[in-house]
């Protein structure tokens, strides 16, 4: 009998053992899923920086490919106006009258004053009144139905009551 205390006595032993094994082994999971919680979230703070990041990017290559359309217009307005003062220049001195050139490039220059920016196509019809520019109807309906309410020159967002008519 003293024989079955003594198993008695060691398993009772080893159970204790065992069960501060388990609680330890609770203690150490429970650690690791507070660790998984910190490190979804610091995951989850770095998706949301990373994706404003690339907004962004976006909306700076975007200013670049206006800044780079209207460097663009800007030099064919200088080159035209350069060619009409030579030609002015020229014309007036021989025989102060418009000769037909000078005239169709006046037109020309004029002409591309009043259309529009975006499609260079249509004539300037409204205008933003928040940043004062100018454009067709239709390139800012466009804007409007795809829900990009930026001005296509200076990116300021505009409101529809922002757009007014304009009649040149």
């Amino acid at each position: 009998m003293s024989h079955v205390k003594q198993s008695l006595v060691q398993v009772q032993k080893d159970k204790a053992e065992l069960e501060c094994k388990v609680n330890h082994a609770d203690t150490q999971v429970k650690q690791a899923y507070a660790d998984l919680d910190a490190m979804r979230k610091h995951c989850d703070e770095f998706i949301t920086k990373n994706s404003s990041n690339e907004n962004e990017i976006v909306k700076l290559k975007e200013a670049v490919a206006i800044a780079k359309k209207e460097a663009h217009n800007a030099v064919n307005r200088v080159q035209d106006m350069a060619a009409l003062v030579a030609s002015y220049n020229k014309n007036s001195s021989d025989t102060g009258v418009y000769s037909s050139e000078v005239l169709l490039t006046q037109v020309n220059h004029l002409k591309g004053r009043l259309s529009c920016p975006v499609c260079n196509s249509r004539d300037k019809q409204v205008i933003l009144l928040r940043c004062r520019h100018m454009f067709c109807r239709h390139c800012v309906d466009t804007s409007i139905k795809n829900r990009s309410r930026k001005c296509p020159a200076c990116g300021q967002r505009f409101d529809t009551k922002d757009v007014g008519d304009v009649w040149l």
